[in-house]
């Protein structure tokens, strides 16, 4: 934690004038559109509060599921594994409270989130390579993670991504759920 703290701290330090930094840990692989993608979903973070940092990776995103290279969801749970986070909300609110251990679990906690929450892509714009670690064993990597599809499209772009602000973002998912239908009743 206490050189996640140190090093998005340079991060800032080093690039005064950089709005947004973004987080890529040394056991990923990205896809080839991850930079733009960021770049992209940027200004979703500037038009909307609500919203604490935007993932590439989508823990959800298995080959057999994640299919729509141009869709992104939003979360209350800190996705992490490759991030963008602004300079204002590390520099004003985190550092200052940043934790002696498990800086991901902190980020995660709701006096941390406040309430917020993150953008992710359907299909992952980064893929962990790491078989073994403090959270990972190679069991749980075959069965989980060898399976998260990573875009492998150059030129793919999240439609709209300014749908993904809150008031327009939740008023979409009534729509959707308004024109679905039940499959099964449990009843």
């Amino acid at each position: 934690a206490r050189h996640y703290g140190w090093a998005l701290a340079r991060m800032f330090e080093g690039a005064p004038g950089a709005r947004y930094g973004v987080v890529l840990e040394e056991d990923l692989t990205v896809a080839p559109d991850v930079l733009t993608y960021f770049r992209d979903m940027a200004p979703v973070m500037d038009a909307d509060e609500t919203l604490y940092c935007v993932s590439a990776f989508n823990d959800n995103g298995l080959s057999h599921l994640a299919e729509d290279k141009t869709l992104a969801y939003r979360t209350e749970w800190f996705v992490g594994l490759g991030w963008l986070v602004s300079r204002r909300l590390f520099l004003q609110e985190w550092l200052p409270e940043w934790p002696e251990t498990h800086w991901d679990h902190w980020l995660r906690q709701d006096a941390v989130r406040k309430g917020r929450e993150c953008a992710f892509p359907e299909v992952s714009r980064d893929f962990h390579i790491g078989e073994r670690g403090i959270n990972m064993d190679p069991e749980h990597y075959k069965r989980y993670n060898s399976k998260v599809r990573l875009n492998d499209d150059p030129s793919a772009r999240i439609s709209s991504p300014l749908s993904l602000a809150s008031g327009a973002y939740e008023a979409s998912l009534r729509r959707l759920l308004l024109r679905g239908r039940v499959v099964r009743s449990l009843e």
